[in-house]
């Protein structure tokens, strides 16, 4: 005798996923409280804050050389914090190999449709930002642009595992990217609300470089509603990851 079979439409329907299963929590959790206690301590808080000034450099030099300026980050032994060294003048064989590789993507993908659309677009994209003032408005903002991408990079290895070799490397990342987020928050919060510290964003780097949000808002004017943007975002990227983690633990479960 056959087992009786259910009609799909009667089937039970799975439980969905809890948003964190306990190993996630605690690691999120452990993370969390060390983040709170190195912001606590100047003497700690000196000691990774180069970690932030590397990445926010980073950023700017990456995006930089995308466009076809050479650049190089660096510590700033003067002023404190940062630089970013890069050319006046844009390379032109950088955006030669750039057009090549993007060519020879078409052309390598020409017999797939969804793909050749998406290169295609990203091509027009690029085109439009490297031959604009968007540009400009990109190699500023990604200095703390890539600091959020890189917390939010360590937040999904928290809570996913995924690339961590050994268990304690969870609650490392958990811990980099609390940090990375709180950190941002403290720095925008201060800029909004500290008369003091404000002034000094304002007077730039020795009085002649201009601080990013200062460049973005095209002056101290506008500083407010960049930094509230900047707060903003430091809110969405957690949650655009924990959406992430989430809907990639639903479909695995289906």
């Amino acid at each position: 005798m056959s087992p009786r079979r259910i009609p799909p439409s009667r089937r039970p329907r799975r439980p969905d996923p809890p948003l964190l299963d306990a190993e996630a929590g605690r690691t999120l959790a452990i993370g969390f409280v060390l983040a709170l206690i190195i912001l606590a301590s100047p003497q700690l808080t000196f000691i990774l804050s180069p970690l932030v000034t590397l990445v926010h450099e980073f950023g700017h030099a990456a995006i930089s050389w995308l466009f076809g300026y050479p650049a190089i980050p660096s510590f700033d032994f003067v002023h404190g914090g940062g630089i970013t060294l890069q050319a006046n003048e844009r390379f032109t064989p950088i955006l030669f190999l750039l057009y090549s590789a993007w060519g020879y993507g078409l052309y390598r993908f020409r017999s797939e449709v969804r793909l050749s659309q998406i290169l295609l677009s990203i091509g027009v994209v690029y085109t439009l930002f490297a031959f604009t003032g968007l540009q400009e408005t990109l190699m500023v903002s990604m200095g703390h642009g890539f600091e959020l991408g890189f917390a939010g990079l360590f937040l999904y290895r928290a809570l996913s595992g995924a690339a961590c070799r050994m268990a304690a490397e969870r609650p490392v990342y958990g811990m980099l990217a609390s940090y990375i987020f709180l950190y941002d928050l403290k720095f925008a919060h201060n800029l909004l609300f500290d008369p003091e510290i404000r002034q000094i964003y304002i007077q730039g780097k020795g009085g002649v470089l201009d601080h990013d949000f200062v460049r973005l808002a095209h002056g101290p004017a506008g500083l407010s509603g960049v930094v509230t943007l900047f707060i903003l975002a430091c809110l969405a990227t957690p949650l655009l990851v924990f959406w992430f983690y989430y809907s990639r633990q639903t479909m695995q479960r289906s």
